[in-house]
């Protein structure tokens, strides 16, 4: 059989009777050196599993009762009682040998060889076969029951003993007697040599880990006392135990780690050292188990030895005799016992764990920079940024060693300290001293070590650095105080460095245990001291100049024949030229060996285009080179002093640059008002390059895009009123009745004419326009308010107002409610967007409100305000200037009055005094008289409207007529007939009255009336008395005598 097994005990209460179910108990393999008892009871059913085992290498013993089941790894498990003392086996234990195969104990022992030999056993008991055997060591595994009733919980179950037996013999029966077996006797031998070693120990229980170093070791050992023992009396027990010379012995060990002495104790039957007492830390336990093995287990570090250069060497140190002693008793079935003692102490070893160190592969580096070196301690020379005194990173450097080495203390804890060390004082290295061009040796003091300029040492103002190591930490301190030479020149400076030659400077690291215990290791830290150099530089200030010109300045004899608004007569700084100092944009350190700067412009290549545009032409600029001037031209004309538009040259030595501009570029940004907006290079045209350059020939360059800083400004066009306005005069004489709703204007045009109806005036002149460099064009237009708004103007002809609408370039001036009537139309103001010419046409009248006679033609004005003339500059940038004009009251209709004249051709009255009445005339008829007034006998009516060549004018009009004598009583030439006194003239309304002097107003004295018709102009003669008419004749010719001029006017 082979395998491991473990022993299986069906858990619950079973009756202690023969008819309780069948107990079935499953062997399984124990651990090595472990024994195991079975006890199967005298009264209960049991079956011996063997199934589990079947493969393992077993003997099988027999000892009295009990079978013993021998193991490979040297355990054991004890059945009992298999084998009856009656008989050849117990009649209630069955074996199961596989599944379904069950066989007696009889035929189990007929099956397989069982020895007698109890020496085969790990510890022989003579018999005893208990000797090794505890039932509480056995360990359980799942069970299988058969038939078994529910049980409580899944414990083990007690241990089954042998019921009270009693047996009553038949009478007559003599009993024998029993005698008492000699007692059992034990010996036991040397204690094992057990040696646990410190180097594994770990944190949990030390507080520092062990080394884990050396040969492979353990914290734990374990090893068996032997022993034998002799029981006539058959053995019941046999135990061991442990015991120390008194409580709280001190064991004379130490601690390690706290100096305190090692005490024992009895804890729990194991012997337990602890460090200052019986409330300390538990150093190391000593333990023994049924099977009489005895474990030392190491805690805690302790004290080895007086200490050892080199690192561990695994030195032990034991407990003293007589302080931890192993008791074994041996009891038999008698109750009789036998004991034996062996001194533990000296047989346990705790192994020293010593420090180690090694280097770890990781070095750190000291590194100083000498740009950082003040002039005070650098022969009176600067570095390029030099320190007030020394700082970490720049001319020191404070790093840790400490890493550098892999240092492992061990379990008893330790320090490590740290050393700097040079062959000798005086020895050279490999530096030289920048400012004397001498070496540089090195001395040693302490735990520094300085490096000063060959034949001045131990003189602070020839020190070129020190070396100084703190010896708890590791940190080591470089501090330089002089250049070195780093022996490359670079451009840029690279900051090279120089190391230290390698050997020339050592670190060593000791570390030391508490044990005494010591390990070194050494580093060559020359090639990680590095100086580095310090070279030229050079950078960018933030501040950085501009160039600036503005095209206003430009004069025609450079700007293609285009003067700016305000030229001058040559470039002028500020104007059209601006010379700029950019040094000040570079932040330029030579260094300690001082040096020059040198400033150069460059760009792409010759013919290179640029972002500007020629406002004259049109086209591109581009860029050409020759030496320190950058010149730009027209595109296609590279070279031609006439195209060239601007400049731009540096003095290589001050970094000045002057940008002179020649013509105008486009700014490409429209504005209104122009803001003299800027246009610049674009980024990375053109680049000025400033060199630093040290007397060792170290340089260093730095690039400012100049591009952005060179700008051209705006010329824009600018516009404002001159204070010279044309005015626009329009006269009504001449307007046509085609238009002006059928009334002809006094001197009527066919078609408007220049200075009649129609006024073209230029307007262009109102204005003072400047385009600027840009060069540019004017255009006008005319505005209003809005579409419908109110003029001051009343149309003659319908006496409605006129409204003003806008339709493009023209304003028209409708009557109101007739807007876009072309019948309607008032008047036009039409204007040349390119010259500024307006055009006033007339169509009809309007009022001039002024009443005049004669008509002074007098005229009337837009109201202020309603039409605006605006001129708007436009420069070939597209910027914009415009000024406003208040075209209204230069908008002026003049008027056409009235117009009246003889015609010649006048009418005449006459009467008839043959038609005279009696009635009338006092009494006598005439020779025919009418009996009232008759047109053409004593009454005439006549017209005398045409005696008048009438002209109402464009406004149109009427005409009245009036009748007027000089003044009532106005004597004329006539003589009443009938009386012969003469006839004086009155006058009311529109009737003149002649009456026979001194009856004036009497009816009856009534000699004529002249009445005239206002509106018509018809006058009416009626004559009621005859007159004188002053011609004797026969036959009477009817001659006529007419009233004496200047007595009635009509």
């Amino acid at each position: 059989m082979q395998g491991s097994f473990q022993v299986a005990q069906a858990t619950g209460t079973g009756n202690s009777t023969n008819s309780a179910p069948v107990r079935i108990y499953t062997l399984t393999k124990p651990l090595t050196d472990q024994a195991v008892v079975v006890n199967l009871g005298y009264d209960q059913k049991a079956k011996i599993d063997f199934s589990a085992i079947a493969k393992e290498k077993i003997t099988l013993v027999h000892i009295g009762e009990k079978l013993i089941i021998l193991f490979d790894n040297q355990s054991t498990v004890t059945v009992e009682p298999f084998f009856d003392s009656r008989a050849d086996g117990q009649s209630n234990v069955t074996i199961e040998m596989a599944p379904g195969r069950d066989v007696s104990v009889q035929e189990f022992a007929s099956l397989f060889p069982i020895s007698t030999d109890s020496s085969v056993l790990p510890a022989a008991d003579n018999g005893g076969a208990t000797g090794n055997a505890q039932a509480s060591g056995a360990n359980f595994s799942p069970f299988v029951v058969d038939a078994l009733g529910p049980v409580g919980t899944n414990v083990l179950a007690g241990p089954e003993t042998l019921p009270n037996f009693t047996d009553t013999p038949p009478t007559g029966t003599a009993l024998p007697q029993s005698s008492t077996p000699a007692a059992p006797t034990i010996s036991l031998g040397a204690a094992p040599d057990l040696a646990v070693d410190e180097s594994f120990l770990t944190i949990a229980t030390n507080g520092i880990a062990g080394s884990g170093l050396g040969p492979a070791g353990s914290t734990v050992a374990t090893g068996l006392i032997p022993f034998s023992i002799t029981v006539p009396g058959g053995e019941k027990s046999l135990t061991f135990a442990l015991s120390i010379s008194a409580p709280g012995v001190d064991t004379g060990l130490i601690d390690s780690q706290t100096g305190n002495h090692v005490f024992l104790f009895v804890e729990n039957g194991q012997v337990v050292g602890r460090e200052g007492g019986q409330n300390g830390l538990a150093d190391f336990t000593i333990s023994v188990d049924a099977t009489g093995h005895i474990t030392l287990t190491d805690l805690r570090a302790m004290h080895q030895g007086t200490g050892e250069v080199g690192g561990d060497i695994s030195e032990g140190v034991h407990l003293p005799a007589g302080m931890v002693t192993l008791t074994a008793t041996v009891t038999d079935n008698s109750n009789q016992t036998g004991t034996a003692t062996a001194d533990v102490g000296p047989h346990l070893t705790f192994l020293d764990d010593g420090p180690a160190i090694s280097l770890s592969g990781t070095t750190s580096s000291l590194n100083t920079f000498e740009a950082y070196l003040s002039a005070a301690t650098n022969a009176g020379i600067n570095g390029s940024t030099p320190d007030a005194s020394p700082t970490q990173g720049h001319t020191l450097d404070k790093e840790n060693f400490a890493n550098a080495l892999t240092v492992v203390t061990g379990a008893d804890g330790g320090t490590t300290a740290y050393a700097l060390s040079i062959a000798g004082n005086g020895t050279a290295t490999n530096l030289i001293d920048s400012n004397s061009g001498l070496g540089v040796v090195l001395d040693q003091s302490g735990n520094t070590i300085s490096g000063y300029v060959a034949g001045h040492e131990g003189q602070v103002a020839w020190l070129v650095f020190t070396l100084t190591i703190n010896p708890a930490t590791g940190d080591v301190t470089l501090t330089q105080d002089r250049a070195v030479h780093e022996n490359t020149a670079s451009s840029p400076d690279t900051h090279e460095g120089i190391s230290l030659t390698n050997g020339l400077v050592t670190l060593t690291a000791t570390v030391t245990d508490k044990d005494g215990d010591t390990a070194s290791q050494k580093l060559d830290l020359s090639s990680h001291v590095t100086f580095h150099d310090d070279g030229p530089s050079i950078s960018l200030n933030e501040t950085v100049a501009s160039l600036n010109t503005f095209e206003a300045y430009l004069s025609a004899s450079t700007n293609a024949g285009v003067n700016g608004s305000t030229p001058d007569l040559v470039p002028t700084q500020g104007h059209t030229l601006d010379n700029e100092s950019f040094a000040g944009s570079f932040t330029v350190k030579a260094g300690a060996d001082g040096g020059t700067t040198a400033y150069a412009l460059s760009i792409a290549g010759n013919g290179t285009a640029s972002n500007l545009i020629d406002s004259a032409s049109g086209l591109g600029v581009v860029l050409d080179q020759s030496g320190s001037t950058i010149s730009g031209y027209v595109t296609g004309h590279e070279g031609q002093a006439a195209w060239l538009v601007f400049t731009l040259t540096v003095d290589p030595a001050t970094g000045n640059v002057t940008l002179t501009q020649d013509r105008a570029v486009h700014e490409n940004t429209a504005s209104s008002p122009d803001t003299h907006e800027g246009i610049s290079l674009t980024n990375g045209l053109v680049t000025l390059t400033a060199t630093v350059t040290d007397k060792d020939g170290d340089s260093a360059s730095q690039h400012i895009d100049l591009s952005s800083h060179v700008t051209f400004h705006d010329d824009g066009p600018s516009i404002s009123l001159s204070g010279t306005v044309a005015s626009l005069n329009t006269y009504e004489a001449y307007l046509s009745a085609s238009t002006n709703a059928g009334i002809n204007g006094s001197t009527p045009d066919l078609v408007p004419t220049q200075g009649h109806a129609l006024d073209q005036e230029s307007f262009a002149g109102a204005f003072n326009v400047v385009t600027g460099a840009d060069g540019g064009t004017t255009a006008y237009a005319l505005s209003i308010a809005a579409n419908g708004t109110t003029s001051n103007l009343i149309d003659s002809a319908s006496g409605l107002g006129v409204v003003l609408d806008q339709s493009g370039n023209t304003i028209s001036g409708y009557v109101t409610g007739h807007e876009g009537q072309a019948a309607w139309l008032v008047f036009t103001l039409t204007v040349d967007p390119a010259t500024g010419n307006v055009t006033l046409t007339q169509d009809r009248a309007v009022h001039e409100l002024t009443a005049s006679s004669p008509d002074t033609h007098e005229g009337i004005s837009l109201t202020g305000g309603l039409v605006t003339l605006t001129a708007t500059a436009t420069d070939k940038d597209g910027d914009t200037a415009s000024q406003k004009l208040d075209l209204s009251s230069h908008v002026t209709f003049h008027d056409d009055g009235p117009s009246i004249s003889l015609s010649g051709t006048v009418a005449s009255l006459n009467t008839y005094e043959a038609y005279l009445s009696a009635s009338t005339n006092a009494g006598i008829n005439g020779s025919t008289p009418d009996l009232v007034p008759t047109q053409g006998h004593a009454l005439d009516q006549e017209s005398f409207a045409g005696a008048f060549n009438v002209v109402t004018g464009a406004d149109g009009g009427t005409t009245a007529y009036a009748l007027s004598i000089a003044a009532n009583g106005t004597t004329s030439n006539l003589i009443d007939s009938a009386s012969g006194l003469a006839v004086v003239l009155d006058q009311t309304g529109n009737t003149v009255s002649g009456y026979v002097t001194g009856h004036d107003n009497d009816a009856a004295w009534l000699v004529f009336t002249l009445t005239v018709d206002p509106a018509t102009g018809n006058v009416t003669l009626t004559q009621d008395r005859a007159v004188h008419e002053n011609t004797a004749s026969s036959p009477d010719t009817h001659e006529g005598i007419s009233l004496t001029g200047g007595l009635v006017t009509l």
